[in-house]
């Protein structure tokens, strides 16, 4: 386990873990870590992201089974836009919790640095707290 996997870990990231989304936003953000979000379950635990990545490049990010965590709190803000409130208020109240299914390191295609990845799956609606 590398020193960033460890330090993720002390937080609570690992795979099983269910995580706020507000946790893992902070770590993407301080940490340059590339969080991914599942929609769909078999995908998710796969966690193949450069792969999926491949095969669904042809689409625009908002249409594939799978959003970056940037991406899609972009989306919630805008969705949201309408209420008064800082995005992370929103998440206290719009509780999301994200079950952990991959950390590990990868090259993204076209570089030479390792980065680390969090893959994790969105819960289902009627998994979320009110």
């Amino acid at each position: 386990m590398s020193s960033i996997e460890e330090a993720i870990a002390e937080e609570g990231v690992r795979v099983g873990a269910r995580v706020d989304i507000r946790t893992l936003k902070r770590i993407s953000a301080h940490r340059g870590i590339n969080v991914v979000l599942y929609w769909e379950e078999e995908m998710g635990r796969k966690g193949d992201y450069e792969s999926d990545l491949a095969d669904y490049q042809h689409l625009a990010e908002e249409n594939r089974p799978f959003i970056t965590i940037d991406a899609f709190l972009k989306f919630f803000t805008e969705t949201y836009a309408m209420f008064p409130k800082p995005v992370d208020e929103l998440l206290a109240e719009i509780p999301i919790a994200i079950e952990i299914t991959a950390v590990r390191t990868y090259i993204p295609k076209g570089e030479t640095e390792t980065q680390t990845l969090i893959a994790g799956l969105m819960p289902f609606r009627d998994e979320m707290e009110p």
